[in-house]
């Protein structure tokens, strides 16, 4: 009985039922039959016609609550099919080599000299140029010559 036509069906009949009970009552003689017909049509009246009535709206309404719940458990199916689509892609991930280091620059062969010269400039003791009437040109080779002239004259 979930069909609108027959919950319609349904309160007809008890209403069809209620008002032959109304008919056969008033043919009773006997007092007791008549007063149980009579309960029987309130309870009927009262009772079973707003039933169905109202069923129909609980009905209505549980259906809505059913769809709702339906588009939910739908959207959750979802989410866990994604989440479970993100976990199996970790894992092919993870069963990947990891990627090489990154190559180191390779090394300057002119990384001494340079380094030599540096050091030379900022600190003196550079040997001077072949040829060069200055001599070394180095703060230490002025100070050896200073000497070296300081030694004569004391001679």
């Amino acid at each position: 009985m979930d069909s609108p036509e027959e919950h319609q069906q349904l309160a007809q009949n008890l209403e069809r039922l209620r008002a032959r009970l109304l008919d056969k009552m008033h043919d009773t003689a006997d007092a007791e039959v008549r007063a149980q017909m009579q309960v029987a049509a309130d309870r009927i009246q009262d009772g079973a016609i707003p039933f169905v009535k109202d069923y129909r709206k609980i009905q209505a309404d549980l259906d809505q609550r059913l769809q709702e719940t339906k588009k939910k458990a739908e959207a959750t199916i979802a989410k866990a099919e994604e989440a479970q689509q993100k976990i199996a892609e970790a894992e092919e991930q993870a069963k990947l080599p990891p990627p090489p280091p990154p190559a180191e620059a390779p090394i300057d062969p002119g990384l001494g000299p340079k380094l030599r010269d540096e050091l030379l400039d900022l600190f003196g003791d550079r040997p001077a140029p072949a040829g060069s009437p200055a001599g070394s040109g180095s703060l230490w080779s002025a100070l050896k010559q200073m000497k070296g002239h300081s030694h004569e004259s004391n001679q």
